[in-house]
C-alpha cells in the first residue's frame, strides 16, 4: 500500500511540473509572440512617419514649382500708363531719399505716419524714429519689390534697424530734384528703358536714362531692379 500511495504522489508530482513547464512554455511564447509584435508596430510606425514626411517633403516641393509657373504665367502685362506711374513714383522717392525727406514723403502718400519732432538725435549722428523698421519696409513694398528693397533701400540708403526694431538713420539733407519722364521704350512686359531729365533746386537741368524692370508685387505694378 505504501509502494502505491508513492507511485500516486510521484505521478502527481510528475503531472504538477509538467503542467508548469507548460505553462512557462506558453507565457515564454506568447510574451515573445507579443515582444515580437510590438517591435513590428513600431518598426511600421517610424516607416510610416519616415514615409509621411517624404511625402510631406515630395508634395512642398511640387507645391513650390506649380507656384512659380503659375506666378511665371500669370505675369500680367501692364499699361504704359502703370508702367510710367510707378516709374514716377519710383524717382520721387529716390530723390526724396537723397535728400534726406523719404519718410516724409510716404507719409504724404498716406503710407506712413511719421513725426520727425519726435525722432531721438544721439551725439554720434545717429536719428532713432518712432517708426518700426517692419512699418517702413511695408510701405516700401507698395512701389518695389522685395528684391529692390534690400539691394537699395536698407542700408545703403542709411536706413537701419535698432535692437527694439525701429528705423534708425543718419542725419543728411540736401536739394529736392525733380524728375520729369520722357518717354519710355519697352523691351517686353517686364523690361524697360526711360529716359528722363531733372531739375535741381538751383535750376540746373540734366539727363538720366534707367534700364529698370517691373514685377507684380503684392497687387502692385513695381521696380523690381532699375539701373542707370
Amino acid at each position: 500500500m505504501e509502494e502505491k500511495k508513492s507511485i500516486k504522489i510521484g505521478l502527481s508530482t510528475f503531472f504538477l511540473i509538467l503542467a508548469i513547464i507548460v505553462i512557462i512554455v506558453m507565457v515564454s511564447y506568447i510574451y515573445i509572440d507579443k515582444t515580437k509584435s510590438n517591435k513590428e508596430i513600431v518598426n511600421l510606425e517610424e516607416s510610416t512617419a519616415n514615409m509621411q514626411s517624404a511625402i510631406n517633403s515630395l508634395q512642398e516641393k511640387m507645391e513650390n514649382v506649380v507656384q512659380n509657373i503659375e506666378e511665371n504665367d500669370n505675369e500680367p502685362s501692364f499699361t504704359d500708363e502703370q508702367v510710367r506711374k510707378t516709374l514716377s513714383d519710383f524717382l520721387e522717392l529716390r530723390a526724396h531719399a537723397n535728400c534726406d525727406s523719404l519718410l516724409e514723403n510716404l507719409t504724404e502718400k498716406g503710407k506712413l505716419n511719421y513725426e520727425p519732432s519726435k525722432d531721438k538725435y544721439l551725439e554720434d549722428g545717429t536719428i532713432i524714429t518712432t517708426i518700426k523698421f517692419s512699418e517702413y519696409k511695408e510701405a516700401m513694398l507698395n512701389y518695389v519689390s522685395e528684391f529692390e528693397f534690400e539691394k537699395n533701400w536698407n542700408t545703403t540708403l542709411y536706413f537701419n534697424k535698432s535692437d527694439d526694431g525701429y528705423l534708425i538713420k543718419t542725419q543728411g539733407g540736401g536739394g529736392l530734384n525733380v524728375y520729369t519722364i520722357i518717354d519710355i521704350i519697352k523691351n517686353d512686359d517686364i523690361n524697360y528703358i526711360a529716359n528722363t531729365s531733372y531739375v535741381t533746386e538751383d535750376g540746373t537741368k540734366s539727363i538720366e536714362n534707367f534700364s529698370f524692370t517691373v514685377k507684380s508685387y503684392n497687387g502692385n505694378c513695381v521696380i523690381d531692379s532699375i539701373n542707370n
